[in-house]
């Protein structure tokens, strides 16, 4: 198990910089590039960091789950800071919908969700949540993942038919 080669990693950042950046920018809105570069800078320095990256199969794939992690992480810390962060409250049901009984059954669906993503190919699994957990474009999806559009079309096509067909059955 090694480090990426600083060739690679250098391709790498050369190839995804800018998509990333781009990235970063519409999910840490109104803070300005310098954070969306700073942002970009830790994705490529926890590349560098990876110790058994020759066994990761889909480097950019991986990438992007780096760059999940760290938009997220971004915007909790400035949730609790109460930085920048406004939140629209109107549109939220009232405490009496939230009864344990929902919960559990809340629960229930996304583990049930979940254990059917995981029945999906590793490709067509990362590209659904790429396009609904992180709300990344297909387009930049396509790019990303160095795939046609037609492809990512494909696999999400694959993913809700997967998912429509299983819910469906247990429906019934």
């Amino acid at each position: 198990m090694s480090a990426i080669p600083s060739a690679a990693l250098e391709d790498l950042s050369q190839r995804a910089r800018t998509p990333l950046r781009r990235y970063f920018e519409r999910r840490i809105r109104g803070r300005g590039t310098a954070d969306a570069e700073d942002l970009v800078q830790e994705v490529f320095l926890r590349l560098a960091r990876a110790r058994s990256v020759d066994v990761i199969e889909n480097i950019d794939g991986y990438v992007c789950r780096i760059a999940a992690n760290l938009a997220r992480d971004y915007v909790r810390r400035r949730a609790v800071r109460k930085d920048d962060i406004v939140m629209d409250l109107d549109g939220l049901a009232g405490e009496e919908d939230f009864t344990p009984e929902r919960i559990l059954l809340g629960r229930d669906a996304v583990r049930q969700v979940v254990r059917l993503l995981d029945e999906l190919p590793p490709k067509t699994k990362t590209i659904f949540l790429l396009y609904h957990a992180e709300v990344m474009p297909q387009l930049q999806i396509a790019r990303v993942m160095q795939m046609p559009i037609s492809t990512i079309e494909k696999h999400m096509c694959r993913a809700n038919v997967h998912l429509h067909r299983k819910l469906e059955s247990r429906a019934a």
